[in-house]
């Protein structure tokens, strides 16, 4: 398990695991952070086929409270430009989506994909079509 928020850390391990030909299934090498810390990381190893895992801590307040302020303050790295570096992304995913807001909808089935789409018009039986169903 290789449970970090520290992006180099991870890269190592990647870089690792790519030199030894681990596969990033079936090796049993994990990948773990803390729900709501380094999430682009976590997302980032999924989409590439590495087993990534969120934990969430639970139990008694008095218990969990002192180990998520210790974890924070051990990850305070990712408060400086871990957080800086994190607006970057959101910023550019937010202008992707206000530039093309149905980028990937193609890929949802046909009852899940928003009205116009695919670039058309909805027509006025498929707008009545859409409220006999409301």
């Amino acid at each position: 398990m290789v449970a970090s928020h520290n992006q180099t850390s991870i890269e190592r391990a990647v870089a690792g695991m790519v030199a030894r030909n681990i596969p990033p299934t079936g090796s049993g090498v994990y990948f773990g952070q803390l729900l709501g810390m380094s999430d682009n990381l976590t997302f980032t190893l999924g989409q590439h086929g590495y087993q990534a895992f969120k934990y969430v801590p639970y139990g008694p307040i008095e218990l969990v409270m002192p180990y998520l302020i210790r974890r924070a303050h051990e990850n305070s790295s990712i408060m400086g430009a871990g957080v800086s570096s994190q607006m970057v992304m959101l910023r550019k995913e937010l202008w992707r989506r206000l530039r093309h807001p149905f980028a990937g909808a193609d890929n949802l089935p046909q009852a899940l994909r928003p009205a116009g789409a695919d670039g058309s018009q909805p027509t006025d039986a498929s707008a009545t079509q859409q409220q006999g169903h409301a």
